[in-house]
């Protein structure tokens, strides 16, 4: 009886509205943005904006933000700087209540949305980014793209190391979304692409933390039929 009645809507209030040292925030808030100004002026000195962003062919993109493309070397350059004076404003306290908001909000929901997709998501990697699981996978892919001419009835054997840089490669061969996206710039690549009917298709093999390759995607599938959204897609095969 006395339990309950120590945690009553009012009394809730009044812990919640109760005067607090705001050292350990302010603190907190100090290293944070010190990390942030560290973190990005170590991007720019490793030359990281010209590997990443200048050198590439191509880009890959996030769900729904496919319109979200790098700017010129110049364009970067501004935006890590801006990036810079943003972590000292974090550290000096000035307009950060809204940023230090928004990022805990997207901590502590995107992490778990991977629990909304069937399987594994170590292996399927659908809902995988930004989730709190990333130390226990190890994983290492070989991607073959095949792009058939069905009006010409020609196939064309293609591989990543083509078009993308060593890490972009490396990513790309166990992620179906990255693999997808890939297919479709393939597919635009083509010579004339336009006036033939194209498939692309990948034979993908992946070994998970140590064990045996296995296949990642269905090898059938024309992946230029497959659709990019937030559902779980069938053509990843379950481990």
């Amino acid at each position: 009886m006395s339990l309950r009645l120590a945690f009553t809507p009012a009394s809730i209030r009044r812990k919640l509205n109760r005067p607090v040292d705001i050292l350990p925030l302010a603190l907190f808030r100090i290293a944070f943005g010190a990390v942030m100004f560290a973190s990005t002026l170590r991007f720019m000195l490793k030359g990281w904006i010209d590997a990443l962003y200048i050198q590439p062919q191509f880009h890959f993109s996030y769900l729904g933000f496919e319109w979200v493309k790098p700017l010129d070397a110049a364009g970067m350059s501004a935006v890590f700087i801006a990036l810079l004076i943003l972590s000292l404003f974090i550290m000096l306290g000035l307009a950060y209540r809204p940023a230090i908001a928004l990022f805990f909000a997207l901590q502590l929901t995107l992490p778990l949305r991977h629990y909304l997709y069937p399987g594994d998501a170590n292996w399927t990697m659908e809902g995988y980014r930004f989730a709190w699981r990333v130390m226990p996978n190890e994983k290492a892919g070989f991607a073959t793209f095949y792009l058939v001419d069905k009006t010409a009835v020609k196939t064309r054997i293609v591989y990543g190391s083509q078009y993308l840089t060593p890490q972009q490669l490396r990513h790309m061969a166990y992620q179906p979304d990255m693999i997808l996206q890939f297919a479709r710039f393939l597919a635009a690549r083509y010579p004339q692409a336009g006036q033939h009917e194209l498939a692309v298709y990948a034979e993908v093999h992946v070994a998970h933390n140590g064990k045996p390759s296995k296949l990642l995607i269905d090898p059938r599938q024309n992946l230029l039929e497959a659709p990019r959204d937030i559902f779980s897609a069938p053509w990843i095969l379950r481990y």
